[in-house]
């Protein structure tokens, strides 16, 4: 047995770890070659992580998840990192193929045939913060802009309404920052990609919550059902990333991606057959419920996230 004093705590080391901190044995006051052959080492040990990882996430549903209830950890990479390289990717993929607005950054155009009244506008605008004014008046030189089209809206609701029921000073606030949001809507849509992880990752332990009522009696920890969340999740931002990447203007890519979203549902219901272990029966009823749950838990989620970006614009 190789025993020696760990340099990190100073205690007895026996074997390649500290038994006490866990630091390896390794000394990189080395030379360099046996250096970059060491870390080459370690990379393609990761790859090797992430390739089985994959592999038994895709291709056999729930396996992935009943490998660490199992506690057989060492081959595959944690359940959050893998979760954050999937939501990484999607996120960056979609950010670059999704559009708003017109092509090359023109405005959307619409019809709109309702006239502005001058007195409504001067009145709209001294509700404003001066910022939003500035940003009121370019949106207005706008013809037939989709902006301009709900402002108008919002100016007949604002400008009608009783003294009484005049906006509080919160409320203007919050209309300052909707008129930002129109004024730059792609800014708007490049921050609310940003924000939307966030929302995602926070809704993680609530679904997690669900699973662990609707499988109370399976025996299974509330960081089990965590770690089956983590993994739905990051198939499914890796799906989604590979249908974002479709060509949008082949019919072929159409179909293909209604195919892979319907496989999405289709791999759900048997994730959940196989870690959970219950009949179809019963799988099939408790997966409408998760879907019907996570569903109404989606919009707040959505709604407070938007809330909270165009707040900070």
């Amino acid at each position: 047995m190789n025993t020696a004093t760990c340099p990190n705590c100073k205690h007895t080391r026996d074997g390649a770890y500290c038994s006490i901190c866990g630091q390896n044995d390794r000394d990189y006051r080395r030379s360099l070659p046996p250096m970059v052959m060491e870390l080459l080492r370690e990379a393609f040990e990761l790859d090797g992580r992430i390739v089985r990882s994959l592999k038994l996430l895709f291709f056999q549903p729930g396996a992935l998840s009943a490998a660490f209830s199992a506690n057989q950890r060492a081959h595959f990479i944690s359940p959050v990192r893998l979760y954050i390289f999937a939501s990484l990717a999607f996120f960056f993929i979609f950010a670059q193929t999704a559009e708003i607005g017109g092509a090359d950054g023109q405005v959307v155009q619409v019809d709109t045939d309702k006239p502005l009244n001058d007195e409504q506008l001067e009145a709209f605008r001294a509700t404003l913060e001066p910022r939003a004014a500035a940003a009121l008046d370019a949106i207005m030189a706008r013809e037939g802009s989709l902006g301009k089209t709900a402002l108008t809206g919002l100016m007949d609701a604002v400008t009608s309404a009783e003294p009484d029921d005049q906006p509080s000073a919160t409320g203007r606030h919050m209309i300052s920052q909707l008129v930002l949001a129109l004024h730059d809507p792609a800014e708007t849509f490049d921050r609310l990609v940003d924000n939307a992880p966030f929302a995602l990752f926070f809704l993680l332990p609530v679904y997690a919550l669900l699973l662990k009522l609707l499988y109370w009696r399976s025996g299974k920890f509330y960081v089990e059902h965590l770690v089956f969340a983590l993994h739905l999740h990051a198939f499914a931002f890796l799906l989604f990333a590979a249908i974002a990447l479709l060509p949008e203007d082949q019919p072929w890519a159409e179909m293909l991606a209604d195919i892979l979203q319907i496989g999405f549902f289709v791999y759900y219901f048997m994730a959940l057959h196989r870690y959970y272990a219950q009949s179809r029966k019963k799988t099939f009823f408790k997966f409408g419920m998760l879907c019907i749950a996570y569903s109404v838990l989606s919009l707040p989620a959505i709604a407070l996230i938007m809330a909270v970006t165009v707040s900070l614009l």
